[in-house]
């Protein structure tokens, strides 16, 4: 795996001696990564046997899906909830609750589990989702959903929650008097879940596996012992990003329903989203500050997250914009 997302090309040289008799081996060998940049020059004869589906699939993505009257982005989703949150949140959802109709689990409160893929990190300052007001293509969803996953549904406990969500509090970079980074820089952005259907509060000052509180499912205390069906991806529920890797047991559903058509769903009735209004967690580490690092296209929307009094202050080596948060 050389890289990500076409970041570099590995080549390996292998020189062949055959014995005599017959029989082939490696007398030497060498490997080497070769950097794609914007500078690297595309090679005119793979662009020629690729033209003919290159052009198929980009008609395909224009397709216009839906409309959109607000900006959706996932500039701020490592520092509050996300619009882009909601409507994943709310289109995993409806795939379960389609799939579990007529089942003992239909009964049970529908939660849904959404990562904070494509946030940054190792992907650079222009590694974030933005889809503009106006018309929604399809390659605004297929960004909103890059990996094949599933839409698996577990059933879990109100303490299976609690350690969930202490999981992926982990990503937050331990809070003390001086003013350091939000986020751990050690931690991938997308080991970050946000679960809709409860709401709760994060204090990064307080130590890792103790971060969680005022969990509360329909304004009452989650009970360890209340249960829950929990809309995820088949990563999250194989353990993926360092989770608790759920029992055979407690898969209610492997969801053969496409998500993509229900983000379109969602997109095209917005009125219709279970979350859209609601705000699943918030800081709450009264007086302390941190630096979130985000794309520089996020500045002309920190009225988004003017709760957190956010002021920006200056940029990294790497092209990052540093927005100081009162958390």
């Amino acid at each position: 795996m050389p890289g990500f997302g076409g970041s570099d090309l590995a080549v390996l040289d292998l020189a062949l001696e055959r014995d005599p008799r017959g029989h082939w081996t490696v007398a030497r060998h060498e490997s080497r990564l070769r950097r794609n940049t914007a500078h690297t020059l595309a090679d005119p004869v793979v662009l020629s046997a690729a033209r003919e589906s290159h052009m198929k699939v980009r008609s395909h993505l224009e397709e216009v899906v839906g409309h959109t009257k607000t900006a959706l982005h996932n500039f701020f989703s490592l520092a509050t909830p996300t619009a882009i949150d909601a409507l994943s949140a709310h289109a995993q959802a409806t795939v379960i609750r389609e799939g579990v109709r007529g089942t003992p689990e239909s009964k049970l409160p529908i939660l849904s589990a959404t990562a904070a893929h494509t946030a940054g990190g190792l992907g650079g300052p222009g590694h974030f989702l933005h889809i503009p007001p106006g018309p929604v293509q399809r390659r605004h969803i297929a960004g909103l959903i890059p990996y094949r996953n599933e839409v698996w549904a577990l059933r879990v406990s109100g303490a299976d929650l609690r350690r969930w969500l202490e999981t992926a509090a982990e990503v937050f970079a331990p809070l003390g008097a001086a003013i350091g980074p939000l986020v751990d820089p050690s931690r991938p952005p997308f080991h970050f879940d946000t679960i809709h259907g409860v709401t709760y509060n994060i204090d990064p000052r307080r130590p890792r596996g103790n971060r969680i509180t005022a969990l509360t499912w329909q304004e009452a205390p989650v009970q360890p012992k209340q249960v829950f069906l929990l809309a995820t991806n088949q990563f999250r529920a194989a353990g993926g990003g360092g989770f608790d890797c759920a029992p055979k047991t407690a898969v209610a559903l492997r969801s053969p329903l496409p998500l993509a058509e229900a983000l379109i769903a969602a997109i095209t009735d917005p009125c219709e989203h279970l979350w859209s209004d609601a705000l699943p967690w918030r800081f709450n580490a009264s007086g302390a500050s941190a630096i979130l690092q985000t794309t520089p296209d996020a500045l002309p929307y920190l009225e988004d997250i003017a709760h957190l009094s956010p002021a920006p202050c200056g940029m990294t080596a790497s092209g990052f914009a540093k927005i100081r948060l009162h958390l």
